[in-house]
């Protein structure tokens, strides 16, 4: 099932936190996909992009990514989204649950 989605995580302004965050879910191997809200004005793509992380730039027009998030799923037409935050630390029972 793990296969069949994948997990997306809109940012904006969050250098010092995110590669623990990464890390976190890398030691499940959870391939997540970051989405870098283009009005950062921190490290947080070049931190990402450094540490081999599937990043993007998206165009947030509004205050809130769920506002865009319509934007970022067109890159996912044919999977399961789940959309994590960028302060999200999920059990790891959710991903033996998906698996």
């Amino acid at each position: 099932m793990l296969n069949n989605i994948k997990f997306v995580v809109p940012t904006i302004n969050s250098e010092n936190h995110i590669i623990n965050f990464k890390n976190y879910y890398d030691s499940f191997n959870i391939n997540i996909f970051f989405y870098v809200d283009k009005k950062t004005n921190d490290q947080t793509f070049e931190i990402l992009k450094k540490n081999n992380a599937n990043v993007k730039y998206f165009e947030n027009n509004k205050n809130y990514a769920e506002n865009s998030f319509s934007s970022i799923l067109e890159d996912f037409k044919d999977f399961f989204i789940f959309r994590i935050d960028d302060d999200e630390i999920l059990s790891p029972n959710i991903f033996k649950y998906l698996n």
